[in-house]
């Protein structure tokens, strides 16, 4: 009898110790409402300050397309000037023009690549952007300079 009661023992301390050691998955704590609270509040900041740069990124867009339409008006003014200077001035301007062309055609593209940009890259793509249409108005200028 002594023995079954040793035996007994045994076994029920590895069981306690089998269900013991086991591995013991623990669920998160919910979070607090401190933490839910602040989740809260950053997400509305990132969401306020994606509509600010969208509204700053439109006003962007919209002038430099106002941009890029006055410089090609004045652009067309220019020619008739050269028109009305005779032939050897509006082969000349011609050439120049190609120029123009060139660097108006690679600032639309960058503007193409403004409007499209999303908001996380759109502050590189804007600044490409506007190096392009810093060079196209630098190059407007240089003509202009011989037609005024």
């Amino acid at each position: 009898m002594k023995t079954y009661l040793y035996e007994a023992v045994l076994v029920l301390s590895a069981a306690v110790l089998l269900i013991g050691c086991g591995k013991k998955e623990d669920k998160p704590a919910p979070p607090s409402p401190e933490v839910e609270n602040a989740q809260k509040e950053v997400g509305e900041a990132l969401t306020a300050a994606k509509g600010l740069i969208d509204s700053k990124k439109e006003e962007v867009v919209k002038a430099m397309q106002d941009n890029l339409d006055q410089l090609q008006t004045q652009m067309t003014q220019l020619q008739a000037k050269a028109k009305e200077k005779g032939a050897q001035a509006m082969a000349e301007f011609e050439k120049q023009k190609v120029q123009f062309d060139a660097k108006l055609t690679e600032a639309k593209a960058q503007f193409a690549k403004l409007k499209d940009s999303g908001t996380d890259a759109w502050k590189g793509v804007q600044e490409a952007a506007q190096a392009a249409y810093t060079e196209l108005e630098k190059t407007y200028n240089e003509i202009a300079a011989k037609y005024k």
